[in-house]
């Protein structure tokens, strides 16, 4: 399996390879990638009249040794955790852009960013290139939140509505073989609006059929796997069932990318990836 992690700094990299540790994918292929962004011409240049000149030059070198730093540190580290396939490279220019060709010239299976730090201002890969990646990326994305607790037991929620799409999605995961996941929570959650029309129980009905049939060919991925159905607004009961599961991670699907992605996307795997503090992967088939 092949994956690019989009390195920021030290601790969120860090935090990405926890996440891709505990899902213990068979023989991951990793490539760590840190990118420089180039947002002025390098070289010696004043500000204001009369300022002394600013060696933008030696700031660039520093932001360059930095870069390679956290590379060769983060590669050490997943080789110390058994990940020993593993590359680096250091790029330059507009980050999100950077990453995501990079992803795809490497035809990637998953596109693995983070965040760290809380608040709004979460960091420019969450901010910026995380919604980008969620919105545009061709290939499915982790994006690793600071309130994953890593060393214990792995508890995951997947949430489907089983449309023909969570269906291929969802083989796509099964056939990537994660061993880590020690709890898994398969969820539906059916909205208000369909649950109070004439046939409500009888879709509810359905989706617990539904769930039956996938725990089925999710069996391999974990030892302990519970189904729900939930009624009610459609993100606010992922958010509730994340936290009464306490579970870490998210799986949930996502079809497409570009505009359309915004409006059908944006109140499901857009909002949970951006705006919860848990950690999400978008699957894409």
């Amino acid at each position: 399996m092949k994956i690019v992690v989009g390195v920021d700094n030290l601790p969120q990299g860090d935090l990405v390879l926890k996440v891709i540790r505990d899902l213990d994918f068979p023989q991951p292929q990793l490539k760590l990638v840190n990118i420089v962004e180039v947002w002025i011409e390098q070289g010696s240049m004043q500000y204001g009249f009369g300022a002394t000149p600013y060696n933008l030059e030696g700031y660039f070198r520093a932001v360059e040794d930095e870069a390679r730093s956290a590379l060769k540190f983060l590669k050490e580290n997943a080789e110390r955790q058994g990940m020993k396939d593993c590359e680096t490279q250091l790029l330059y220019g507009n980050i999100s852009n950077q990453l995501m060709d990079y992803a795809d010239a490497a035809k990637t299976d998953l596109l693995a960013i983070g965040s760290f730090g809380k608040g709004p201002w979460e960091g420019i890969l969450i901010g910026s290139v995380g919604r980008k990646a969620v919105i545009n990326s061709k290939h499915s994305v982790l994006i690793a939140k600071d309130s994953y607790r890593d060393g214990s037991d792995l508890s995951v929620v997947l949430a489907t509505d089983h449309s023909p799409y969570a269906d291929r999605w969802l083989e796509k995961f099964v056939a990537w073989a994660p061993r880590g996941i020690k709890h898994l929570t398969l969820l539906s959650v059916l909205p208000d609006v369909m649950f109070q029309t004439d046939i409500g129980t009888w879709i509810r009905e359905g989706l617990n059929t539904a769930n039956d049939k996938a725990a089925q060919k999710l069996q391999g991925l974990s030892p302990d796997i519970k189904t729900r159905v939930e009624v009610g607004p459609v993100s606010e009961t992922i958010a509730r069932v994340m936290q009464e599961t306490q579970s870490e991670l998210l799986i949930l699907g996502s079809q497409g990318h570009g505009f359309m992605e915004r409006v059908a996307l944006g109140s499901t795997s857009l909002e949970q990836a951006i705006k919860q503090p848990y950690s999400v992967l978008v699957v894409r088939a």
